[in-house]
């Protein structure tokens, strides 16, 4: 859910309120009042809040949890990859007695992408390893298999 909080204390701290965008960036004031009850603006009213005054759209939007209200942060997420022997990851699958539709499944993936990275080594994100490590319970011995170390 999207949240203005950022945009408040922006303007807090430029010593405005909501109630002066209407004649800084030339909205009207039932804009203001959308913001007010946070309720959801177009892309072009934030992007010219951004541009007049001159901050990153985080300084005006932020993403919370629909449940609990809190930021979400999405830079704790990697982009880091690993690379991976596939062919050993195909053993340990068929040794396990999986399918490739049922691994699929273990790790929320599709059939088609087991397929793809059985084919050959590859790279994938540290944190579909992380997920192939723990749904498929691997031992160390196993993840050494795998994981090719760079």
């Amino acid at each position: 859910m999207i949240s203005y909080t950022p945009l408040f204390k922006t303007l807090r701290s430029k010593g405005l309120s909501v109630w002066d965008l209407p004649e800084l960036i030339g909205f009207s004031t039932a804009t203001s009042q959308r913001f007010n009850n946070n309720e959801y603006v177009t892309l072009e009213t934030i992007d010219r809040i951004a541009c007049s005054l001159k901050i990153p759209i985080t300084d005006i939007v932020e993403i919370v949890d629909y449940e609990t209200g809190e930021k979400i942060n999405f830079e704790s997420r990697s982009t880091k990859k690993v690379k991976v022997m596939i062919g050993n990851l195909k053993l340990l699958r068929k040794k396990r007695k999986l399918s490739q539709v049922e691994l699929a499944k273990v790790i929320g993936f599709t059939q088609s992408q087991i397929s793809k990275w059985e084919k050959e080594d590859t790279l994938i994100s540290i944190d579909t390893y992380n997920k192939i490590v723990e749904k498929m319970d691997l031992t160390e011995e196993e993840i050494s298999l795998i994981r090719i170390e760079e």
